[in-house]
């Protein structure tokens, strides 16, 4: 007997909290939208290895972004997770050390 009821799809890991599914985003200058898988804006170390490994075991391509800076869109890849790493921002000094540290989304 046929079920009136519509599919639902598998529901995505909930630990990776993702943006703009399967919508667009642009370069800098918006030279070029680009369709992309969803967006992770990455806070901390954690974020960043699950959604990691979220695109692992959903074969999904991943592109790094910062302020986006290209030219023409090459920043990032067509259909890609994209990890963007704007907040990852902290910076810390160890001043007995002499060490820096600079998370990657420092400006």
């Amino acid at each position: 007997m046929p079920s009136n009821e519509a599919e639902v799809a598998p529901a995505a890991d909930a630990s990776v909290d993702i943006d703009n599914r399967n919508g667009t985003i642009n370069d800098a200058a918006c030279l070029e939208r680009t369709q992309v898988f969803g967006v992770v804006r990455s806070l901390v170390e954690e974020d960043i290895g699950t959604a990691l490994e979220f695109a692992r075991e959903e074969g999904v391509q991943v592109s790094v972004v910062g302020r986006r800076h290209s030219m023409g869109g090459q920043a990032f890849f067509r259909n890609a997770l994209i990890l963007d790493m704007q907040s990852y921002d902290s910076m810390s000094v160890d001043e007995k050390a002499g060490i820096l540290r600079v998370q990657s989304g420092a400006p």
